[in-house]
């Protein structure tokens, strides 16, 4: 080959590399991809099926849907996969984040405690982004199914970590309570955040209203993890000191203390909603505290089991008001600057 057409190919071959797609051509094939049934047209057999059969068998279907991510990434570029991190139900590059990025992550997750503090925040995840879909009366009945579903997913990923790595020990007791007490608390805080967006607006609706509300399934979750956990509690050795869990009863302390602050440093604005997130947030904060009250009084009894029980229950309910407080704040200043 002469310089001349050597020259030429290279030329050729970075005038390739340099092409690249539209955002319109990005956005297309990718809704072809996610969109398109397979054709099923005859077989036809290959010399070399049995070599790549035995080639590919090794090979997971994990393995494949971190190719699949892969290429995805190759064709429609590293700014589309990064793009769908921030997407919502209704945007084409939601299908991407929740039907391949997140599952391909968690592939990569071997730490059955990590693991559930994953799902864990991938619930919570549906639920800010029902709160971004309501704030901007967006949340019509088809985004709000979808996400239910994909909460219920969640949330059945999650009990199955939890009680597959309770019976064989690899997550610790107190890694095991703090995992499920955030959970339950993340849950019934954003579940009233999305009550408290909904309260005095109109529902979109695509069709007749099925009754079915993400609110109420992250409720429901909640609850179905926390009996869950107290049926697997009764199966530990309580320590029979009333001293055993005193640092965790100080850490409940300090959050409630820490949020009474918080409430003290916003009250002076006297707006109605304000107030409103207020008085629901000290509501909250003296369920954990009469349960704080309930520890001392069952201490006192010797049932240290029960004793413990209630701890964790004031816990999740101060982590419950902290996280209410913080959420219905931030969605309060955002309506306003929308106006």
């Amino acid at each position: 080959m002469s310089n001349f057409e050597e020259e030429k190919l290279n030329r050729g071959a970075r005038e390739i590399r340099e092409i690249r797609m539209t955002a319109e051509e990005k956005e297309r094939v990718l809704k072809n991809i996610l969109s398109s049934s397979p054709m099923s047209p005859l077989p036809v057999r290959s010399p070399y099926a049995d070599y790549f059969h035995t080639l590919l068998s090794g090979f997971s279907k994990k393995h494949f849907a971190y190719v699949a991510v892969f290429c995805l990434a190759v064709v429609l570029g590293g700014g589309a996969v990064f793009a769908s991190q921030g997407s919502l139900p209704g945007n084409i590059l939601y299908s991407l984040k929740v039907g391949v990025i997140e599952p391909v992550h968690s592939v990569f997750i071997f730490s059955p405690e990590t693991r559930a503090r994953y799902q864990s925040n991938l619930a919570t995840l549906r639920l800010i982004e029902a709160e971004a879909l309501k704030s901007e009366n967006r949340l019509d009945i088809i985004k709000e199914k979808k996400l239910a579903a994909l909460l219920e997913k969640h949330v059945e990923n999650f009990s199955k970590i939890m009680e597959n790595h309770g019976r064989e020990e690899s997550v610790s007791e107190n890694a095991s309570d703090d995992i499920v007490i955030n959970f339950q608390a993340e849950m019934n805080a954003h579940a009233r955040v999305l009550d408290f967006i909904g309260q005095g607006e109109e529902r979109i609706e695509s069709e007749p209203t099925a009754n079915i509300k993400i609110s109420k399934t992250a409720r429901d979750s909640a609850t179905k993890v926390r009996d869950a956990f107290k049926n697997n509690m009764e199966q530990r050795e309580a320590e029979e000191t009333p001293h055993k869990y005193e640092n965790r009863k100080n850490a409940v302390q300090s959050i409630i203390d820490s949020t009474a602050i918080d409430i003290n440093r916003v009250s002076a604005d006297s707006s109605p909603v304000k107030q409103k997130i207020i008085e629901d947030t000290n509501e909250t904060l003296n369920q954990a505290r009469e349960f704080l009250r309930e520890v001392d009084e069952e201490n006192e009894e010797e049932d240290f089991h029960d004793a413990y029980l209630k701890l964790l229950d004031s816990e999740s309910s101060a982590r419950e008001a902290g996280i209410f407080l913080e959420t219905g704040l931030k969605w309060r200043e955002k309506n306003n600057k929308e106006e």
